[in-house]
């Protein structure tokens, strides 16, 4: 029997010794190409040429079992026709003992456990190169989503066939259309059947979908004690299968279809061979309605057509019946409303609880006509239709557009909801999976894009560009200027932005976050050489969110693909190498024997994309790279501006870094995309607290220390006190001890900071330029020329010190300070440097170095 368990195991399986034949390599993603690589007239193949159909097996019959036989039974029989293992997630064995499916291989069933992080096993068998069918019910759906959205890859080709009851619907029950449709964003492919005949049909056709597109492929079949038959082999062979298989593949041969033209090429070739009439989309038409009814999978719609009230009720309708939905399915539909010129379009739920806020197919069909009729005032209805009788249902649908009154259709189940076009779209959230959507991305259609921001409440989605932070502010670029010579090595220059109505407010000594970008043209060389098309949509999924990018804005804005990789990223990389040297090499790499490579490889600053172009034959989707590459992370910069003297300004200090490796010039990405700014140029910024922070009373000493771009705070302390200095504020003491290289390279802001001196702002400037002389002068050394100051400042008058640069002269400075103390006071170094300790404590000595 099968278990519901919602613990955090998944399902087991041992798959030592299958091995399956491989899908043939000429058949893509997204189209079919047979001009090369295809199977010969003279064996059915399953893969490149290493196995064929073995048509001894033809006349294999199932055991002599009198027991009748299930649409269920009937399924899992072609799903073993098919695949090596068929994965069972119903309540009962399937009654198949067939042993081997078409192409020779042993095919085996076995039942398993549903529970939280189901379908792994079938993801396992699918790496293993084996291949896998899963027959489930409608209720497993929610514990698969999360591993076919974490292994999609592995996913492809593969069938889940789904049962539902066609005559128990309660109050727990899922909607099992809305469920499945969810999964058609990742690209999966839906079909349906309402028949004992049709399921086997439906079945047959999903199986060989899933091998040509090579995407996932659900189909739903609807399951009933009445549709129960003695014998299998009645309505479906292996011969006829192996047959069909060949004649489809010698229509294949030479021609190049997209998803939704192969599907109609497989349908009209198996309506030919085997005397069937399925359609991907039945659209019957009337004479003059002015009204149109959309169904996927109702078989209370299916029913009433079949039924003696069937034709005059579709003489006031148009009425579409989907029987394969795919990514194609809600613009087809879109172009035959706007044809028809339809003014009502009741779009029908499956269940009692079912709403136009969570109906898939409703948000989906009414985002793709609202972008291609956006002045139109079609009235879309949404309306659940689960009556067994067919007189009640035919009112249920004529009373959701008013037809007949509401009183006339009492006795029915209605809910209807309607929405015009011309209103603003209801986005209450959609009902989802209980499962928890792992981490993962996925090539993304527009049309999957425009209906994310139609409905993004409703799908969870987002476009922005850094949707994982809060507080984002857009400010813009009003003034660079470089700070030091261009005949100089070092770039230092001021960089300033204009707030406007962005919201950022900020406090002395704060930092700004800055989101960097990767260089245009870094990003545009490497999607080249990677074989993606910049424009092309991807979807990342997140717990409660999805968001979408083109494949240049995940790699320009996002993606640390410049950055320097850990230890998995190798092991990444070798699980997709395909050259068993260089899987080897990346394993090697990362193990303990391993670690002076990886120890130089750090210190080479090798990227993500080096080791991509490295270890060529490592060439994991571009899905999977946004999922295993991370994100770009903030780089924060002390603020060198008052908000008071400069309002509605922030400014910056910055170097720009660089070295050079084996690779060439190098340079620190968010150094470089603000220096490539331009005056006008917007970006995304944050503010991060600091403690650097004025003493509250403004009498008090303070003695700042700053190394090169460690004068940004410093700058904004200086504005601070003169901007209150001129509103008739008394202000207390300040000193700066600023150090650099040459005073005539890098004496930043020089002309302002005497200006301040000379103001009284500035009681004392302290230079240390390091390399203006002989012997090496470094602020340490000026602090201890005025040891007594120190001393008199900070434990006198009770002042703070701060020290803002490298990490380098933290001991120094320290041990200048301390022997200030102890120079001056009856303080010996412990007590000194106790006392500095409590100063720290109580925020007046203060290092911010990096």
């Amino acid at each position: 029997m099968s278990i519901i368990n919602n613990g955090a195991g998944v399902d087991t399986l041992n798959i030592s010794g299958i091995h399956a034949p491989e899908y043939p390599a000429t058949l893509g993603n997204t189209k079919v190409n047979t001009s090369s690589g295809s199977p010969n007239n003279e064996g059915y193949k399953a893969s490149t040429g290493d196995k064929s159909i073995n048509l001894s097996i033809v006349d294999n019959k199932l055991s002599n079992s009198s027991a009748y036989l299930s649409s269920k039974d009937h399924v899992g029989y072609v799903a073993s026709a098919f695949s090596e293992v068929v994965l069972n997630y119903t309540e009962s064995s399937l009654k198949n003992t067939n042993n081997s499916n078409i192409y020779g291989s042993p095919s085996i069933s076995t039942l398993m456990e549903t529970r939280s992080g189901a379908g792994f096993s079938a993801a396992a068998i699918s790496n293993n190169n084996s291949s896998v069918s899963v027959v489930s019910g409608s209720e497993s759906l929610i514990y698969f989503k999360q591993n076919l959205i974490n292994h999609y890859s592995s996913f492809k080709g593969t069938v889940f066939h789904v049962s539902c009851d066609a005559t128990t619907i309660s109050s727990t029950s899922t909607d099992d259309i809305n469920n499945i449709i969810e999964f058609s964003s990742l690209g999966a492919i839906v079909l349906t059947s309402s028949s004992l005949k049709e399921s086997v049909d439906k079945a047959i056709l999903a199986h060989f979908v899933a091998k040509y597109l090579r995407v996932p492929v659900f189909h739903l079949f609807y399951s009933s004690q009445n549709d129960t038959h003695s014998d299998l082999t009645d309505l479906v062979s292996y011969e006829r299968l192996v047959s069909f298989g060949r004649s489809f593949e010698d229509s294949l041969k030479n021609s190049d279809y997209e998803p939704k033209n192969l599907v109609s090429e497989l349908f009209k070739s198996f309506n030919t061979f085997f005397g069937s009439q399925y359609e991907i989309l039945t659209v019957q038409k009337s004479a003059s309605s002015e009204n149109s009814i959309i169904s996927f999978g109702n078989q209370s719609f299916t029913s009433l057509k079949s039924g003696p009230t069937g034709s005059s009720l579709f003489a006031k309708f148009l009425a579409i019946d989907i029987h394969v939905y795919g990514s194609w399915t809600s613009s087809d539909i879109s172009s035959v409303l706007s044809t028809e010129n339809s003014k009502k379009v009741v779009v029908l739920g499956n269940t009692p609880y079912s709403s136009s806020q969570t109906s898939r197919l409703y948000l989906e069909i009414l985002t793709n006509y609202y972008f291609g009729n956006i002045n139109s005032t079609t009235e879309f209805i949404f309306t659940n239709l689960v009556e067994s009788n067919a007189v009640e249902a035919e009112k249920t649908i004529l009373s959701s557009i008013g037809v007949i009154s509401k009183q006339e259709s009492e006795t029915a189940s209605v809910r209807s909801e309607t929405v015009s076009i011309e209103n603003e779209v209801d986005t209450n959230k959609v009902s989802t999976f209980a499962e928890p959507q792992a981490l993962s991305s996925s090539e993304t259609s527009l049309f999957e894009l425009n209906k994310q921001v139609v409905f993004n409440e409703s799908f969870n989605s987002s476009l922005d560009t850094s949707p994982e932070y809060g507080n984002i502010y857009t400010i813009k670029v009003s003034k660079t200027v470089r700070l030091t010579p261009e005949s100089y090595d070092r770039n230092l220059f001021h960089i300033e932005f204009d707030i406007g109505s962005s919201g950022l407010t900020y406090a002395i000594g704060e930092a700004l976050g800055v989101y960097g970008e990767n260089d245009k043209d870094d990003t545009l060389n490497f999607l080249n050489w990677y074989g993606v098309n910049p424009d092309t949509l991807f979807t990342k999924y997140f717990s409660d969110k999805a968001i979408t990018n083109t494949s240049y804005q995940w790699v320009k804005q996002k993606l640390d693909i410049f950055g320097r990789p850990g230890k998995k990223f190798y092991e990444f990389l070798a699980a997709h190498a395909t050259d068993e040297d260089e899987a080897a090499q990346l394993k090697y790499i990362v193990s303990p024997e391993g670690k002076e490579s990886f120890k130089q490889r750090v210190e080479d600053t090798v990227t993500y994309a080096d080791l991509l172009l490295e270890f060529k034959s490592a060439h994991p989707p571009f899905s999977a790279l946004i999922d295993n590459v991370p994100f770009i992370k903030q780089r924060h910069y002390s603020i060198s501006s008052s908000a008071n003297m400069h309002p509605n300004k922030v400014h910056l200090l910055i170097v720009t870094v660089g070295w050079d490796n084996k690779n060439g010039a190098r340079y620190g990405l968010c150094t470089r995309y603000l220096n490539n700014l331009k005056i006008g140029d917007e970006i995304k910024v944050s503010v991060k607290p600091s403690a650097m922070k004025l003493p509250e009373d403004d009498m008090k000493p303070v003695i700042m220390a700053g190394l090169g771009t460690g004068m940004a705070p410093f700058k904004a302390f200086i504005e601070e006190r003169a901007y209150r200095k001129a509103q008739g504020i008394e202000i207390g003491p300040m000193a700066l001890y600023f150090g650099s290289r040459h005073r005539k390279m890098e004496y930043l802001y020089g002309e302002e900071l005497e200006a301040y001196h000379t103001d009284g702002i500035l009681s004392r400037i302290q230079l240390a330029f390091s390399r203006d002389q002989k012997e090496k002068v470094y602020i340490q050394n000026k602090l201890t020329m005025d040891s007594d100051i120190i001393k008199s400042w900070l434990l006198d008058s009770e002042g703070s010190f701060y020290l803002c640069g490298p990490t380098w002269p933290v001991a120094d400075v320290k041990e200048a300070i301390v022997n200030s103390f102890v120079e001056y006071s009856d303080m010996n170094a412990a007590s000194a440097s106790k006392t500095i300790e409590e100063m720290k404590d109580h925020e007046r000595y203060v290092l911010e170095v990096y």
